[in-house]
């Protein structure tokens, strides 16, 4: 996340094979966290000269497409869906997606490719074909996290975390018809979401 990078890992030796750059690198430091912020400047002081232009992905997830041809890596501060070429080890395409992509995960039937917007109450259903963005959907809560198909590809279930005493939730939603059809409160910080293959 913080060098702006895939990396590429060997997984006999253990080493780094090859690396991408997904942006053009992100100064942590200068990311703002809604605190600690400077006051406003005196009254007949120069203003601060405006901020660099920051062209950062900041990706803090990375997944594989069923056919192993394809990886997708969620740009946190970019705002966007990466997709890269595996074998290339190259970017073919960015498509945005709503603030804060955190998590993205491709169905097993290749179709669709789920994007969750951490800093925007919402995911992105992407077309995994077109390499479109479907239907950016609200979640029932604000901060979304995980995502996991339902072995028959008909529905995803998408994980959102607490926040103090309100507690998260886990949404059922329909691929077919694009809709959240079903939700279920989860108390003390549900974050990651899987499901048992019976």
């Amino acid at each position: 996340m913080n060098s702006d990078e895939l990396l590429e890992i060997e997984v006999a030796t253990f080493r780094i094979t090859r690396r991408g750059k997904t942006g053009g690198g992100h100064d942590m430091a200068s990311m703002d966290h809604g605190a600690g912020q400077a006051p406003p400047p005196a009254a007949g002081a120069s203003a601060p000269a405006a901020p660099a232009p920051d062209n950062s992905c900041a990706p803090t997830f990375v997944s594989v497409s069923p056919d192993d041809k394809t990886l997708y890596a969620a740009c946190n501060h970019g705002n966007t869906l990466q997709v890269w070429d595996a074998e290339s080890f190259t970017k073919t395409k960015e498509i945005a997606v709503g603030k804060g992509a955190y998590n993205v995960e491709p169905s097993a039937d290749g179709k669709w490719v789920i994007v969750t917007n951490k800093k925007d109450q919402s995911f992105s259903l992407i077309d995994a074909k077109t390499l479109t963005e479907v239907v950016r959907v609200p979640t029932t809560k604000k901060i979304v996290h995980g995502v996991a198909y339902s072995p028959d590809g008909k529905y995803a279930f998408v994980s959102q975390e607490s926040i103090g005493a309100d507690p998260g939730a886990i949404d059922m939603f329909d691929l077919a018809t694009k809709k959240t059809v079903a939700t279920v409160p989860i108390p003390a910080q549900p974050t990651g979401v899987a499901i048992l293959r019976k």
